[in-house]
């Protein structure tokens, strides 16, 4: 049986890692590192919060396949929210099998060197399957998959190897973002 999946990004941008949540916040997260204000996506039916001091780049997103793209100030760590595109074989396994499945597909198609088998992450009413992808280049992404009106997105979020950022802040930040999305 043949898969496709859809999970190319261009080279030249900032690594990017995205996760996303339907729901609302979940004891752990925390919402001190989110903004005050809901933004809306203009190409899909999210609202989020972007965490305090990242800079919204969602109006540049013309250039890349993404719905929601947020720039740390520093400019050495994003996070993207996109919609994975699944041929029909693909959504059949999502159907019969669940998230898990399409996680695992990516995990092996991008990587032969994902950290650990995906979680799962519940947050309000949303289940998000995480996993870390390390790439080439040493740069780490942190990615959360999950279901929204019967389409699968992942949340990608990722840092540049030699920036020095934390990837505990980074998977922290990443999960207030994903606890504050709306649909």
């Amino acid at each position: 049986m043949r898969f496709h999946v859809s999970c190319s990004f261009p080279a030249s941008l900032i690594i990017l890692l995205s996760s996303l949540s339907g729901c609302a916040s979940s004891p752990g997260v925390s919402d001190q590192l989110l903004s005050s204000e809901y933004h809306v996506s203009q190409s899909t039916f999210f609202r989020y919060r972007p965490p305090k001091g990242w800079l919204d780049a969602t109006a540049e997103m013309q250039a890349v396949s993404g719905h929601i793209w947020l720039v740390s100030q520093d400019y050495v760590a994003s996070i993207m929210l996109r919609e994975v595109s699944l041929n029909e074989q693909a959504k059949q396994l999502l159907k019969e099998e669940g998230m898990l499945s399409v996680a695992r597909l990516i995990m092996s198609l991008e990587s032969n060197q994902g950290t650990d088998n995906p979680a799962s992450v519940k947050l309000g009413r949303t289940t998000f399957w995480t996993f870390q992808i390390p790439s080439p280049s040493g740069d780490a992404f942190y990615v959360a998959l999950f279901e929204a009106e019967n389409r699968c997105f992942e949340v990608r979020a990722g840092t540049r190897n030699e920036a020095g950022t934390s990837l505990q802040n980074l998977s922290a930040t990443q999960l207030a973002f994903l606890s504050s999305l709306r649909w």
